[in-house]
């Protein structure tokens, strides 16, 4: 019987420590269900759920809702012209940084929904933030304490958040009560290099710019199940297929006599 015996590394590189349990049948690797493909590679298919989430609103300029069962894109207030707007990060430090990720799938739940006559269809934005923001600490101000955002609410491209979208999902106002999936090449090249460490994993900045600031008196927005939701299953994953470098094959030795 063959069995995985550890990682060859490609090329130079050396094995990855990841795989050194992978000793028998069948194959798991850091907890997750694995396959060994035909070309020897490892491909693992794990959901990460999100290790930091919270809303920022404008009107609401210094108050942290990182403890919220929800985060909110658009306007969400009736009486004031507002903006919310909701940083999200997955730990995907379990990962080798030698692996090659493969399109990676953001998921919220989207639980409800709500357009006073405004804007109906939006586009619903992920951007790569760069500042290593606190769950408890953000505001639409601060993105820790005493470290004040370049634009209040993450609003500076190049400085708070990348300028280039890294996926976006239109949506109406009706709710979906399940799960809503972004993905796209910059997101997964983003995972990518959250992995390797060529960038640093502060996760992205959620918004709805054209369902922002509808007025007062209206409002335009989609409410989504955050980390602190109930409902374990209904909270935010991030799907991110990777392969591995090629894995050893031996055949197991046949001790006693001959």
């Amino acid at each position: 019987m063959d069995v995985p015996a550890g990682s060859a590394g490609v090329g130079s590189r050396k094995a990855s420590p990841h795989v050194k349990d992978a000793l028998a049948w069948p194959l798991v690797i850091d907890g997750h269900p694995a396959r060994l493909l035909p070309n020897g590679q490892v491909e693992i298919d794990p959901d990460f759920g999100a290790s930091g989430d919270a809303y920022m609103r404008g009107i609401a300029p210094t108050t942290n809702f990182g403890a919220d069962v929800n985060i909110f894109a658009g306007d969400i207030s009736d009486s004031s012209s507002d903006a919310a707007r909701s940083p999200i990060k997955f730990d995907v430090s379990s990962i080798p940084a030698d692996a090659m990720v493969s399109p990676v799938t953001f998921k919220l739940w989207e639980d409800f929904a709500a357009n006073s006559g405004g804007t109906e269809n939006c586009a619903f934005n992920l951007q790569r933030l760069l500042r290593n923001w606190d769950k408890a600490q953000v505001t639409w101000n601060v993105y820790s304490t005493g470290n004040s955002w370049t634009t209040a609410g993450a609003g500076s491209d190049g400085n708070d958040r990348a300028a280039a979208i890294s996926a976006s999902v239109t949506l109406d106002s009706v709710a979906a009560n399940a799960f809503v999936s972004w993905t796209g090449t910059t997101l997964t090249d983003d995972v990518q290099k959250f992995v390797n460490g060529t960038y640093p994993n502060y996760g992205w900045l959620l918004s709805a710019p054209t369902a922002e600031y509808q007025g007062v008196g209206q409002y335009r927005f989609s409410r989504f199940c955050s980390s602190d939701h109930g409902t374990p299953s209904q909270r935010p994953v991030l799907t991110v297929p990777y392969t591995l470098p090629s894995v050893a094959m031996f055949r197991a030795p046949m001790w006693g006599r001959y």
